[in-house]
């Protein structure tokens, strides 16, 4: 898996990383899009694709054919035709850190709001975030600070921040300075186990 994100690297490929794997929640499908009007800018990104992903569909015409989720499998695998040479899919993973300081930014295009450990775990590697403007996710960012939020239907606008992030070095490095130094201050264990012991404090 490792060797293949490498084999990139060395071709100094801009890499996002998305760790949805297969998922409606998480945008798997608004990824796909999004990225294939970023490759009419930035040829040469790499999208790594972190996750369960299986889009075995049945050939038999059926009555479940026609679910939600079976159709929402048939956008995603048209989705990705068209960008398939420029995705690497690296399965499910179980050291995010590695995978993360191997990418350039993380994207978490969700469609449903729920915490994201992951983003705050690229803040302390320094990784810039681009993620939906949903709840949690907008109390782990600040917005245009430590990353951006973007309503997960403004494609384009999620299209020109990435644009910006990947050929702007100074300006990711800024993003990503400034995540890392949010998360240190809400995020540290030091700072949970004072706030547990504020709670604990006042329970008594």
């Amino acid at each position: 898996m490792y060797r293949r994100i490498e084999r990139e690297q060395r071709r100094d490929n801009p890499k996002i990383l998305f760790l949805g794997g297969l998922s409606q929640e998480k945008g798997t499908l608004e990824i796909f899009q999004i990225f294939e009007k970023l490759l009419k800018i930035i040829p040469d990104a790499k999208l790594l694709v972190a996750g369960y992903f299986d889009l075995t569909l049945k050939t038999r015409l059926n009555l479940k054919h026609y679910f939600p989720t079976e159709q929402y499998m048939i956008k995603v695998k048209n989705s990705l035709e068209k960008i398939k040479t420029s995705v690497i899919f690296l399965g499910p993973i179980n050291n995010v850190p590695k995978v993360l300081q191997e990418s350039d930014l993380l994207v978490f295009p969700a469609t449903v709001g729920h915490f994201a450990r992951p983003v705050i775990e690229a803040g302390f590697m320094s990784k810039p975030v681009i993620a939906s403007n949903l709840n949690p996710l907008n109390e782990l960012i600040e917005n245009e600070k430590t990353g951006f939020l973007i309503h997960i239907k403004d494609q384009n606008r999620w299209v020109e921040k990435l644009a910006k992030l990947l050929k702007n070095k100074d300006f990711a490095n800024s993003i990503g300075q400034n995540a890392y130094n949010y998360c240190s201050q809400k995020f540290s264990l030091e700072k949970q186990i004072s706030d547990l012991d504020k709670i604990y404090s006042g329970l008594l």
